[in-house]
């Protein structure tokens, strides 16, 4: 038998991105991995934890090591995680040499080669997706390096994530409005890739085109959490959700005909050029209760500048068509653009005020490789430039929390108290 301990590494949930907000879910690519090598591998035993949520120190991690003794160690990380997921490897192989390592994620995907420099203690690195890497990676017990295999074409073909996997008690509720009660919130991915080009966004890295699942089968998945874990709030995690208008129509009318939209409330988000008054009327039937946009900002040359293909009166229409459609409207904005100055950020906070949403929020603009606004900071365009103290490549600085870069006059100390205060 095959023992794989994986995990999420991390100081703090999402490294102070949303520090205002607990977790409330496992990862959702990290659910469907487990789900996958739990099901569908013979031979192998599974494990979680989630190192953010439980506060785990590095002794609790090691007593962990030791009481499971797995014959794989592998995590999943993001930029702003990385330096963590080191520190748990080099503790893994001070334990045991002969515990294989394996990386994947976002950032192990952008950077696959850097990571076997930056960490002696990484044995393979999965680019893109890890359901079928996994198969690899079991048939061959001595592979070593990076593992790359064809994305899943059919979504539909993957099982449903198996939340039995995880500790969810331990996760936080989720407050309904719609429900008048808090309870678990079940995450659901309709699609994967991203066919859009937001210049600060590496969301393409599993392909820059938009794979879905039939709304036939995440009917299904929101019927099974309903009917075996009592689920009522759901969050569909994908960022441009109405990308296939009639895909969601029919899902909303499955939810509707079955009853299902009268037991629970689902969020979900999208963009703004994807509005649809229709779409919009019958996902409020069907159950769902917010709707967020990724608005960015509150400046017309901004939003051309980062590619969001959308204007300012195509926000107020977006908003205002979700707003009387019953649904309640949520928006992001990011402050840092490249291009953007104080004048700029304060336009956007006045721009914010004016379209009645339910809530917004400030984000410092994350700067991530393989992105556009990396390169721009690298070579200082837009005047984009690094923060004081910060070295690309140095992860144990990256966090979420602070900003990682200036651009013309918006300072670090001016970035850092607009997160305070927003």
């Amino acid at each position: 038998m095959i023992k794989i301990l994986f995990g999420e590494p991390g100081i703090r949930h999402a490294e102070g991105g949303t520090q205002k907000f607990g977790k409330q879910t496992p990862n959702i690519g990290l659910a469907y991995v487990v789900t996958y090598v739990a099901q569908r591998i013979p031979g192998v035993q599974v494990k979680t934890f989630d190192k953010p949520l439980l506060n785990m120190s590095n002794k609790e991690y090691l007593d962990l090591l030791k009481n499971y003794k797995p014959n794989i160690v592998a995590l999943t990380s993001m930029s702003f995680n990385i330096s963590d997921a080191y520190k748990l490897f080099k503790i893994t192989k001070s334990y045991d040499k002969n515990i294989r390592t394996v990386l994947g994620g976002c950032h192990a995907t952008t950077l696959s080669q850097d990571i076997f420099k930056e960490s002696c203690d990484v044995d393979i690195v999965i680019v893109g997706e890890g359901e079928k890497a996994f198969e690899e990676i079991i048939k061959n017990p001595n592979l070593k390096g990076v593992v790359k295999v064809p994305f899943i074409e059919d979504l539909d073909s993957l099982p449903f994530p198996d939340w039995s996997l995880f500790d969810y008690d331990k996760y936080e509720l989720s407050y309904s409005k719609r429900l008048g009660k808090s309870s678990h919130i079940y995450n659901i991915s309709m699609k994967r890739g991203c066919p859009f080009s937001c210049i600060f966004c590496n969301g393409g890295y599993l392909g820059k085109k938009s794979r879905e699942r039939s709304a036939e089968n995440v009917f299904q998945e929101i019927k099974y959490n309903v009917e075996h874990r009592n689920a009522e709030i759901f969050y569909i995690t994908d960022s441009s959700f109405t990308i296939n208008i009639k895909d969601v129509q029919i899902l909303c009318h499955k939810l509707i005909d079955s009853g299902i939209s009268k037991k629970i409330a689902w969020k979900t988000g999208s963009r703004v050029d994807l509005a649809d008054k229709k779409t919009f009327e019958l996902m409020y039937e069907a159950g769902c209760e917010l709707l967020f946009f990724g608005i960015e900002s509150g400046v017309n040359k901004t939003l051309t500048r980062i590619k969001k293909r959308t204007n300012l009166t195509k926000i107020k229409e977006s908003v205002q068509m979700a707003k009387d459609a019953g649904l309640r409207v949520t928006g992001s904005f990011i402050a840092g653009l490249p291009g953007d100055t104080k004048a700029d950020v304060e336009k956007s906070i006045e721009f914010a005020n004016t379209l009645g949403l339910s809530g917004y929020a400030f984000h410092i603009l994350d700067i991530y490789p393989g992105t556009e606004v990396w390169n721009m900071v690298m070579n200082n365009e837009q005047g984009m430039r690094w923060a004081p103290d910060v070295n690309p490549g140095n992860w144990d600085v990256y966090n979420r929390h602070t900003a990682m870069a200036e651009v013309n006059d918006l300072d670090t100390e001016y970035l850092n108290k607009l997160h305070e205060r927003l």
